[in-house]
């Protein structure tokens, strides 16, 4: 008797092995997802796009990407360091004192800082800890590789929101070289947003 697999083996494909997405093993996707080998190129990225890419002496800590998992090209865990210089210490004494018994969030230098940042920084430098780097959080970074998205995106949002909850508490990324869509990008950026994913068009990549 024939399995499932052998009968239909390009259903089976796209249902099991590639989570109902479309396959999309092209050399130029293969050459993109291949880049995420390189912890230079990661740190790079996380440097350029992450939120405390230049928050008080950030440094990332990459882990070694994982790659075709639930659904995703790469799966990749990230470390966010810091040490803040004696008057980045002074202001962040002067937010906590601000904010300490507020739980809203507060703008500074152009991030958004919850009170728990605020506290946990704080709490490190003005007790034990205060000339040793501080780790910031640890998050898992889940990666869709395209390298070009144009009128599809909807079909890639819809793929990566089925994917997305296999992973309930990871972040999130759209990463392609290339966006030719009739809609603006930062439309679409922020349409992509709207469900915590990050999009980025990157065309350094060649």
């Amino acid at each position: 008797m024939f399995t499932f697999k052998q009968r239909y083996p390009a259903i089976y494909k796209i249902v099991v092995i590639n989570h109902f997405s479309e396959p999309n093993d092209t050399p130029e996707h293969n050459l993109l997802q291949a880049k995420f080998l390189k912890t230079e190129f990661l740190v790079d990225l996380f440097k350029k796009y992450h939120n405390f890419s230049d928050f008080w002496g950030s440094k990332f800590v990459i882990g070694k990407p994982c790659f075709e998992v639930k659904g995703f090209d790469v799966v990749v865990e990230v470390e966010v360091y810091c040490k803040p210089s004696d008057e980045d210490k002074d202001e962040i004494a002067a937010l906590y004192m601000q904010t300490k018994d507020v739980d809203d969030v507060i703008k500074y230098k152009n991030k958004h800082l919850d009170t728990y940042i605020i506290r946990k920084l704080y709490n490190n430098l003005f007790e034990d800890m205060i000339d040793r780097e501080i780790k910031m959080f640890r998050q898992l970074w889940c990666i869709e590789v395209k390298p070009t998205i144009s009128d599809d995106y909807p079909s890639v949002l819809r793929q990566v929101k089925a994917n997305k909850q296999h992973v309930p508490y990871s972040s999130i990324m759209i990463y392609t070289n290339n966006y030719s869509g009739s809609v603006n990008l930062e439309d679409v950026k922020e349409i992509f947003s709207n469900d915590n994913i990050l999009f980025i068009v990157d065309k350094g990549f060649y």
